[in-house]
């Protein structure tokens, strides 16, 4: 008797350290920072692999679901486990919001599985290591496969960012716990990790109002969802008031956001009590819980196995009643959750609109000062302290960043045609179309981005549906939006173009009004600083003069070269209105007829001539079709002429002509890349040049070298692009555009009539 008392308050004993548990990596990185957004425990980022659609909606602020994995492995057999997983990721996904099924497989965490996963953690089924909190390192340093209880789904999730959790039930004090301390470790975890796991109350298997007094203890929120009573699991009533009750997602996301804007350091419960339609019998039920409690006892079944039997008894004992019941229950909780993490979403991003910070992929709860916690999380206005690849980091004051570009960003319509199709006037033509994020400057910026710079962007959307997909698109390329203007008085950026078969442009229809309207000289004036510690300043012609020479101006004040784009035959005559821009212009970048319409434009200023029945575009299409190498020299040195620096032409398949000086450098490519489309290639050739060019060069290197070297990366970067269906090609990386080999050909001479010739092979 006296060795079964000592084996008795040894379990109990092992049961408290349990709950005292102090958690992983040392109990520090393991409290849940006020940067909900960060990716992961400093430190820990190897052992997460975060599917990629739940990775880039945590970045973006647009709602994510946790799902607990238990229910898959120990709630029914396979394959019913199997499918009652997918269904409920696909309410999630009706809902709004992107599931995260969790578990640990081959020593990794896994936020998301994919339904070879799900399919594999199912089958497993029951020979799954059950995991709580404490049992997370053991079950990831022996590489078994692990499925996640409401404290080890609510601790990961929390972890990545994840704000919101959809159980069936949670755990809670067991019946006849003041002799056995059985207390679900579900309670002490909701009390030190801020989440919100939306359930149908605690199991009615258990001790329901010493579950709310100790969740009262651990400070820990408990919300009716639309009654004032807490919900048991198979049925809707407990006898046992909620303490706290809300009407509505909307009402309830606004609990979590002010609970996560003060810092409370703990989870809340919303109770939705199961529908009537799927309610079990009450009776029913407490008469099948009453005698698996005593079958439980009678078989000494103790600790985390006692829940697992009395859910599968209560399921016998009532014909399966009660599995039909969960089942429906939980879906109905995805539901709920994820309606609730959309209106999570949405008052965050108010919350930073309010604030003056736009960007979703800022942590959006920054502790201050006065935090208890200030030590562990980043001060509110600092960029996360867990950059990672792929992730969306605002960094707010950027004011070292490599390149500042000043802008347009827009929704790039392409429609093109199909492979020797025909364009047909005053009918509908049959064609692709397709939706991707552009803008000149936006573009360059893409592939600043993919050669692993950091650039500060300075742009401007409208307050709609436009504005925010460009926004939360910007942030998943790890871009700040800091810089981006929001206005009410236009709509975002669109630009609209049609394409041949073969992916040349025919022509096309930018409404970029917002652009030059909202970036004011003001607006440059604001961003002085980040200017002032650039290496390089971008400029499309998408803005007004006024503000092309303010930000000139800026520039030249701190000695930082500017390139300048033309982007048009229409707009390309913004650089030429006051001659002594040019002179502060280091680089200006235009293709074959936006060449010539600046030659034109300068060539009438020169001659002082103002002929009515000619425009300079109209001497641009007249020449459309004529244009030579040595057409192309004389432009460029009329431009040099003008007072601009550089003159950097862009040549389609003939390459890129350089001016500079006396001395025109033609760079030809020896084999052109198979062409898919043009759109976005300048601009991606202008990112790469950009790049090679602020990138630090050996003293030995001469002027000319060096210019050429770095027009080859962006010609490198240019022919990916044109290969690829979006305007900056994915696989855009410093390896890629680094590659090509540059040989001079010796037989040209240098001076400016027949100029260097260089041949660009793109291996």
């Amino acid at each position: 008797k006296d060795k079964r008392r000592r084996m008795q308050a040894a379990r109990r004993i092992a049961t408290v350290q349990g709950h005292l548990e102090v958690g992983l990596f040392g109990g520090v990185a393991a409290q849940p920072t006020t940067a909900q957004r960060c990716p992961f425990p400093i430190g820990a980022e190897d052992l997460y692999v975060i599917q990629p659609e739940v990775g880039t909606a945590i970045m973006e602020g647009r709602p994510v679901v946790a799902l607990e994995s238990t229910i898959v492995t120990h709630g029914m057999p396979y394959p019913d486990n199997l499918k009652t997983a997918l269904e409920v990721e696909g309410v999630v996904r009706k809902n709004g919001a992107v599931p995260a099924t969790i578990a640990l497989m081959d020593g990794r965490i896994f936020v998301g599985l994919n339904k070879e996963q799900l399919e594999r953690l199912a089958q497993t089924g029951e020979k799954a290591h059950k995991c709580s909190r404490r049992d997370i390192a053991a079950v990831l340093a022996r590489n078994l496969i692990g499925s996640t209880t409401v404290s080890a789904t609510s601790w990961i999730a929390a972890s990545v960012g994840i704000s919101v959790f959809a159980t069936g039930g949670i755990g809670g004090v067991h019946r006849g716990a003041e002799q056995t301390f059985d207390v679900s470790a579900d309670l002490t975890e909701l009390g030190r990790t801020e989440i919100a796991v939306v359930c149908a109350g605690a199991k009615s298997l258990l001790d329901i109002p010493k579950t709310l007094e100790y969740l009262e203890t651990q400070g820990v929120a408990v919300v009716g969802y639309g009654t004032d009573e807490f919900p048991a699991f198979f049925t809707r009533t407990s006898g046992q008031k909620a303490p706290l009750r809300v009407n509505s997602a909307q009402e309830a996301a606004m609990l979590i956001h002010r609970s996560k804007q003060c810092q409370l350091g703990s989870g809340l419960v919303i109770a939705v009590p199961i529908s009537e339609r799927d309610a079990a019998d009450a009776a029913l039920v407490e008469n099948a819980i009453q005698q698996s409690l005593k079958e439980a006892n009678d078989k000494k079944i103790e600790g985390r196995d006692v829940t697992p039997f009395l859910l599968a008894r209560v399921n016998e004992l009532t014909k399966g009643h009660s599995l039909t019941a969960n089942i429906a229950l939980i879906k109905q909780n995805a539901a709920v959750a994820s309606q609730i993490a959309g209106e999570l979403s949405r008052a965050v991003a108010a919350s930073a609109r309010a604030a003056g910070n736009t960007s979703p992929a800022t942590c959006p709860y920054a502790s201050s000062s006065n935090s208890p916690n200030s030590s562990a999380s980043p001060k509110s206005g600092s960029a996360c302290p867990h950059a990672h690849a792929g992730g969306g980091v605002s960094t707010n004051n950027c004011a070292s960043s490599s390149v500042v570009l000043i802008g347009g960003v827009a929704l790039d319509v392409s429609c093109r045609l199909p492979a020797g199709g025909v364009l047909h006037a005053n009918t509908s033509n049959p064609g692709n179309i397709t939706l991707v994020p552009g803008g000149v400057a936006r573009n360059v910026l893409e592939c600043l981005t993919r050669l692993d710079e950091r650039p500060f962007f300075i742009s401007a959307v409208g307050d709609d549906e436009a504005g925010r997909i460009l926004r939360t698109h910007l942030s998943s390329l790890n871009i700040s939006t800091d810089g981006i203007q929001i206005t009410n008085a236009y709509n975002t950026a669109v630009y609209a173009s049609n394409l041949d078969g073969k992916g040349e442009l025919l022509h096309a229809v930018a409404d970029m009004d917002i652009i030059a309207a909202t970036l004011t000289p003001s607006v440059i004036t604001k961003y002085e600083a980040q200017i002032k510690n650039a290496r390089m300043v971008v400029i499309d012609a998408n803005i007004s003069a006024d503000t092309l020479a303010q930000a000139c101006r800026t520039a030249q004040k701190y000695n930082v070269p500017v390139w300048f784009i033309p982007i048009s035959i229409a707009k390309c005559k913004v650089a030429l209105q006051d001659r002594t821009l040019s002179r502060l212009i280091t680089y200006v970048s235009p293709n074959l007829f936006e060449i010539s319409t600046m030659a034109d434009i300068i060539r009438s200023q020169q001659r002082q001539s103002n002929n009515s029945n000619s425009t300079p575009s109209d001497h641009a299409v007249a020449r459309q079709h004529k244009h030579s190498v040595d057409s192309v020299r004389n432009d460029i040195q009329v431009l040099l002429s003008y007072g601009f620096v550089n003159v950097v032409v862009t040549m389609g398949a003939e390459g890129v002509m350089w001016g500079h000086g006396n001395t025109v450098t033609h760079v030809r490519l020896t084999a052109p890349a198979q062409v898919v489309r043009t759109t976005g290639a300048g601009d991606t050739f202008v990112g790469g040049t950009v790049w090679a060019l602020t990138s630090s060069r050996p003293a030995e290197v001469s002027e000319e070298v060096s210019m050429v070297s770095a027009i080859a990366k962006g010609m490198a970067a240019a022919a990916l692009t044109v290969q690829h269906d979006k305007p900056v090609s994915p696989l855009i990386t410093p390896a890629s555009v680094s590659r090509a080999q540059l040989t001079r050909d010796a037989s040209v001479g240098g001076n400016t009539k027949n100029g260097n010739l260089w041949h660009l092979l793109l291996c």
